[in-house]
């Protein structure tokens, strides 16, 4: 899913990555606000997987979602992870 606009994929580096449905929705609609460009995978089922720890059913992956934001935009972006979603 991406939320990038016209940015290259290459230009991007990883956020964060997210253990928990609620923690991307929030964050995905806090960059949005934000107007900063970004892409985020989903990895998780419909509730996300929940847990850094272990994998999930079927040994599926345990990370809900994967967050990537070009590197011009990474320190904007890290303040607003922050805000939204906590240092984790």
């Amino acid at each position: 899913m991406s939320e990038k606009g016209e940015n290259d994929f290459e230009d991007m580096v990883l956020l964060y990555t997210s253990y928990s449905r609620v923690n991307t929705d929030f964050l995905r609609e806090n960059l949005k606000s934000a107007n900063i460009p970004f892409y985020y995978h989903l990895k998780g089922g419909l509730l996300g997987r929940g847990s850094p720890l272990g994998t999930g059913i079927f040994k599926a992956s345990n990370e809900d979602a994967l967050f990537y934001v070009p590197k011009e935009f990474l320190e904007e972006a890290r303040q607003i992870k922050i805000q939204a979603v906590g240092e984790d």
